[in-house]
């Protein structure tokens, strides 16, 4: 490298400073060293603040969510019976119908027409059969005075009697015609929610078809169907035989989705008869009232199932229980507010967070917010609550 001007002016001659110049030189140099080191030494920075919380015993009630889904407690494919042209549709798409409520009505001048026939053949074999009594009842007189041959009694009898089973026929004859007409009003079997019909006025329909022109849907009561544990099952079925109870029912409550308001009641009443042996499970199916029709058919939900009630229970908030290859753990804070890392058992989850079943004894005070800014032996700021001013996180 080239040396610039002035270093090779300032090399090529020598300098003598006088001893005075340096008595007061080296005390100038020392004064700046000292400020320097002085801005080097800053203070450490303030313990962080930490919202805490003490471990109170109190009693509570663990439960368990489960997942599953809702289904019609009935559900119905309205399909025609006999075949024929649509001529009205009595519903609106999405309404509630009641029982018997009629939701299509078919052309009823063919099946009319085939009762009227059916009507007037059965007079005729009425009328053949008075005939045949009549006759009979002649040649059983002729035959107390021998006047008729015993094959012409024998045939009356046997007119008689074919004549009396072309009326029995004649009657079925009309009964069945009556049916199919009254096929042609088709009315809701149950009471519930009216599908969009499938069909329009005019259309031929045919109980040859798949397709249904309607369905309905009873939604209240609403079926919750999900699937529990065996161990679960079997807890639940002893407890019912213990208390005399041939049937099981056990009270549970369903949120829809991920909403965490359970509001709706149900009762665990049907188990199946048979365990999943690739999941361990028994499919279950709970009955929630449904007056305000909220629930509906197919939608995801979740249940919650309470378990035996717990005394003088210590529980941590979820938020406050982190976890590393050591396990589960929280921030213990000590006298001289300096932070531990202490492990704990945690055991079933209640309203409020977990049961802490060992590691953590009561009064002990722990972090419940400012989890990121602790380190372990490290000295924090406890306090109930964060200032407004201060970083928020976990």
């Amino acid at each position: 490298m080239h040396k610039s001007r002035c270093a090779r002016y300032l090399g090529s001659r020598r300098y003598s400073v006088p001893r005075p110049a340096v008595a007061l030189i080296i005390p100038i140099l020392m004064i700046a060293g000292c400020e320097q080191k002085q801005v080097q030494q800053a203070a450490p920075p303030a313990p962080p603040n930490v919202v805490v919380q003490k471990a109170q015993p109190q009693d509570v009630t663990p439960f368990q969510v489960f997942t599953g889904s809702l289904a019609a407690n009935q559900y119905v494919k309205i399909l025609p019976r006999v075949s024929g042209f649509v001529q009205t549709i009595n519903f609106k798409p999405g309404s509630i119908v009641k029982v018997g409520q009629v939701l299509f009505t078919l052309d009823q001048k063919p099946f009319q027409a085939q009762l009227d026939q059916a009507k007037a053949d059965l007079a005729v074999k009425m009328a053949n059969r008075q005939n045949a009594q009549d006759e009979l009842d002649r040649q059983e007189r002729l035959a107390k005075e021998q006047a008729t041959s015993e094959k012409d009694l024998l045939s009356a009898r046997n007119n008689q009697r074919a004549a009396i089973a072309a009326v029995d026929a004649g009657t079925a004859a009309v009964e069945s015609a009556k049916i199919n007409l009254d096929y042609c009003t088709i009315a809701s079997p149950i009471e519930g929610k009216v599908d969009v019909n499938a069909v329009e006025v005019g259309d031929l329909v045919s109980p040859a078809a798949a397709k249904p022109l309607t369905t309905v849907a009873a939604l209240d009561p609403i079926y919750v169907n999900y699937s529990l544990p065996e161990q679960i099952v079997v807890r639940y079925l002893r407890k019912a035989a213990s208390e005399g109870q041939k049937e099981i029912s056990v009270p549970a409550k369903v949120s829809i989705g991920t909403e965490d308001d359970f509001r709706y009641d149900a009762v665990l009443d049907f188990v199946s008869n048979t365990v999943s042996q690739s999941t361990g499970t028994i499919p279950v199916r709970a009955t929630a009232k449904n007056a305000a029709l909220q629930l509906y058919p197919g939608l995801f939900v979740r249940i919650k199932m309470d378990e035996q009630p717990l005394k003088a229970a210590i529980v941590v908030p979820e938020v406050a229980v982190s976890r590393d290859i050591g396990g589960d753990f929280v921030w213990v804070i000590g006298a001289d507010n300096t932070a531990g890392k202490r492990y704990i058992k945690t055991g079933p989850v209640v309203a409020g967070g977990k049961v802490v079943e060992s590691g953590l004894k009561p009064e002990e005070t722990f972090v419940v917010k400012g989890l990121l800014r602790v380190r372990d032996r490290s000295k924090v700021t406890p306090t109930t609550e964060l200032p407004a001013t201060a970083p928020v996180d976990k």
